[in-house]
């Protein structure tokens, strides 16, 4: 999102941000389809014994911050080799 506000500034073209912006689309969707086969895994009986101390609401939201905080330090770090200046 950086990037696409000032492309120019970081050397890219709306090719390399379309790629960019593919490749983050990419990640999120396969970081989706393991959480879904995890969750669903989390369903098994023997699993959910394990899961009833009332944790698993907060492991999800500490999981989604996690993976924010993972896709966006991607990012910037990305931007960052792509800088002149680094």
């Amino acid at each position: 999102s950086f990037a696409s506000r000032d492309p120019a500034y970081y050397g890219l073209d709306e090719v390399e941000l379309s790629r960019r912006r593919n490749w983050t689309g990419s990640a999120r969707n396969q970081i989706g389809t393991v959480k879904r086969a995890v969750e669903k895994g989390k369903s098994n009986p023997a699993m959910a014994r394990h899961q009833d101390n009332g944790t698993s609401r907060t492991n999800y939201y500490s999981s989604q911050d996690n993976d924010d905080y993972i896709a966006s330090e991607s990012d910037r770090q990305l931007l960052l080799m792509r800088h002149p200046n680094y």
